[in-house]
């Protein structure tokens, strides 16, 4: 299918119960284009761009619905991943529910990873009581 058309073609990940060795054979076949890494944990997406970047493919990092301190921790992962250059679907807090006092600052079209300690956010708490759940 590939061949056969100039759209890039993606192989989600978190789909694969493969994991790297579907990446592998993804890569050896040549079967895509791009790779949507949403899938583990942050260093898992570090290293299977990695394997990506190799080959010269790009990925972006898939996502689901989180309320902000997860979506700040995968913008530091996606910025120490040099091939993650495809838009990533990691903010889905601002349309959702929000647990961050302030946004993550978005500037002509990117997510600003900021250079504050730690994940660079702060909860706001009352969002977080909102959540809290009493044993």
């Amino acid at each position: 299918m590939r061949r056969q058309t100039k759209i890039p073609i993606a192989m989600h990940l978190y789909l694969n119960r493969e994991g790297v060795r579907g990446m592998v054979n993804a890569i050896s076949t040549e079967a895509c284009s791009v790779f949507n890494l949403g899938a583990g944990n942050m260093a898992n997406f570090v290293a299977n761009s990695y394997l990506a970047g190799a080959v010269g493919m790009e990925v972006w990092h898939g996502s689901a619905h989180e309320l902000g301190i997860l979506d700040a921790a995968l913008l530091h992962a996606c910025a120490a991943a040099p091939n993650c250059t495809y838009p990533s679907d990691i903010l889905s807090y601002q349309r959702v529910n929000n647990l961050l006092a302030k946004p993550i600052e978005i500037r002509n079209s990117y997510a600003i990873v900021t250079d504050a300690p730690g994940l660079g956010v702060e909860l706001d708490m009352d969002a977080v009581k909102r959540y809290e759940m009493k044993t």
